[in-house]
């Protein structure tokens, strides 16, 4: 069995392209923290430091982060309420102009001092098409089309990758986080004074005086 490379780091930017495709977890996570970023600038930030381990990313405009946040919102808005891609109408603005990444081998000594191949990433792409290969990986595994939700506490809204898929019919898990589903439930008693009307029960029965 072939043993898998190590990832590397050199001035060729020789790295193992397996290792790349094993880091779903890592591409979830670029993502999600990309597109839930209301700050450009820090979106920007967060990008290129989650992803400058595996590419050599130019700089992008703000006006290009903000053009890619949107098309990655609009895709998961999307993606929420489907099953698989087949149902998916924006999966095709990313890939229709897509040109894949690829690797080449190169023979070249290994780290633990045999001889094999390597493989050198072709770094010069632009941001897009990095976002695109980003997307690609992370749907390669569609599971991860019946996880991707968005929170419905209308104080919070953001997109999040559940730990249950979606069941046919249902919502799924409807919220990011234990506190955002208690401010949420919170939030709709207040407003059609069901927690009003519990507080004078109390009162009355002398739980709260």
């Amino acid at each position: 069995m072939k043993k898998k490379l190590s990832l590397k780091r050199d001035q060729n930017k020789a790295i193992d392209y397996n290792q790349i495709l094993l880091n779903l977890v890592q591409y979830k996570n670029a993502l999600i923290d990309f597109v839930n970023e209301e700050d450009p600038k820090k979106a920007r930030d967060s990008i290129m430091n989650s992803l400058q381990e595996w590419f050599n990313l130019e700089t992008p405009t703000l006006s290009v982060i903000l053009y890619y946040q949107k098309q990655l919102r609009e895709l998961f808005d999307e993606l929420k309420d489907v099953n698989n891609l087949m149902d998916s109408n924006k999966i095709h603005d990313f890939t229709i102009d897509y040109i894949p990444i690829r690797s080449e081998a190169v023979i070249d000594v290994q780290e633990d001092g045999t001889l094999g191949e390597s493989s050198i990433h072709l770094m010069n792409r632009p941001f897009g098409d990095i976002i695109t290969h980003c997307v690609i990986k992370l749907f390669s595994d569609g599971r991860n089309v019946k996880l991707i939700n968005r929170c419905e506490n209308e104080k919070c809204g953001k997109y999040f990758f559940a730990k249950k898929a979606k069941k046919k019919g249902t919502g799924g898990i409807r919220f990011c986080s234990d506190k955002c589903r208690f401010n949420f439930h919170s939030h709709r008693r207040i407003k059609s004074g069901e927690a009003k009307k519990y507080k004078k029960e109390r009162y009355w029965e002398g739980k709260d005086q």
